[in-house]
């Protein structure tokens, strides 16, 4: 499993699917090239987005993808994976283009607010976990 932080990934394919409910999904698999915990390098994480979010039309954006449709360009771009845990799994919580020094730190501070925040709830729900 991935532990939660920030890595250099690639999206490698990509898939449609849609589910018995008639949501039209996407999934898109990544392999882990740099960042977190080095025995993650080379590992895959694959991410399902509901196709028409606003959201998941960003991530594709982020990773070259022109075309949700085609997945023309998926795998254009090297991106940042902010990778949170929640209920002992890792779930994908945003996704950068390859990052300069400044906008690294601004990454950073915001998962380290957004950690925080999740924990904060977290602590409300469960006020008996320690």
């Amino acid at each position: 499993m991935i532990q939660p932080g920030m890595y250099r990934a690639r999206a490698t394919s990509g898939e449609h699917e849609v589910r018995e409910c008639g949501l039209e999904m996407i999934g898109v698999r990544f392999v882990i090239a740099s960042g977190g915990p080095a025995d993650h390098n080379g590992s895959e994480f694959v991410w399902w987005g509901s196709l028409w979010h606003e959201e998941t039309l960003r991530f594709l954006s982020a990773c070259g993808c022109e075309n949700p449709r085609t997945l023309e360009g998926l795998s254009e771009k090297e991106v940042v994976l902010v990778i949170l845990g929640r209920t002992g799994r890792p779930y994908l919580d945003d996704v950068f283009t390859a990052l300069s020094d400044n906008e690294t730190r601004r990454v950073l501070s915001k998962l380290s607010i957004a950690v925080k925040r999740r924990r904060a709830r977290y602590a409300k729900l469960n006020p008996f976990q320690n």
